[in-house]
Parts: C-alpha cells; sequence; structure tokens
C-alpha cells in the first residue's frame, strides 16, 4: 500500500482481482470517502489514475472551501488538529479561516 496527501489518498494491490485500488478519503463525513477500481496492474498507470481521481473526487465533495481537513497539521486518521488547536473541532473545521497556523496540503488539486 502506498499513501499520498498526508493518508488521504492510499493506493493498494488486490491480489485476488489482480489490479490497483484507490481509497480516496476527502473529509471526515462518511459520504466523503470512497474505493475506486483503477483497472490495471501496472503501478505507474495505477499512481496516475489515482491522482486523477482524487482530484475528481476531492473538487466533487469539497469544492475550494477552506477547512481544518485541508490542513497539513490537521490528522485525518485521528481526526483532531496535531498542533492542539481546540477550535478545531468546536467548528467542525470551519476555523481555518481565522487560523495563523493553517498550511494547505499539497496536492496538485487548487492553484494555492
Amino acid at each position: 500500500m502506498f499513501s499520498l496527501f498526508a493518508g488521504r489518498l492510499k493506493i493498494r494491490y488486490e491480489l485476488i482481482e489482480h489490479q490497483w485500488l484507490a481509497d480516496v478519503i476527502v473529509g471526515p463525513k462518511k459520504h466523503q470517502s470512497a474505493t475506486f477500481e483503477l483497472k490495471t496492474q501496472d503501478f505507474a498507470a495505477a499512481k496516475e489514475a489515482a491522482m486523477e481521481v482524487y482530484k475528481r473526487f476531492k473538487a466533487e465533495q469539497q469544492g475550494d472551501a477552506l477547512t481544518c481537513w485541508n490542513c497539513q497539521q490537521y490528522d485525518a486518521k485521528a481526526k483532531r488538529c496535531q498542533v492542539g488547536v481546540p477550535e478545531c473541532r468546536n467548528t467542525g473545521g470551519r476555523f481555518a479561516v481565522s487560523c495563523a497556523l493553517y498550511l494547505r496540503v499539497k496536492d496538485g488539486t487548487t492553484g494555492l
């Protein structure tokens, strides 16, 4: 398994079906995560396809919203701010607009 963008995109090989899969998580809600079949056995092709799937799914689910989820310092697995900013949880992630420690995850989906 390979992980990109702070764990928001995971590429894994399915041995039974002999193909690569992409697990995409773009937010804390259940509908903001999905698994996609990449329909290839070649890793390089799978990586490129996974990047495109990630970009499309993120744009579809989030747009360009400025949220704590899109910050490099947000631990997606633990669902908390690694720096310990309590407003992150109290505002549902909307504190990112006012946060002086905000660093956008660099994933190529935005011009930032």
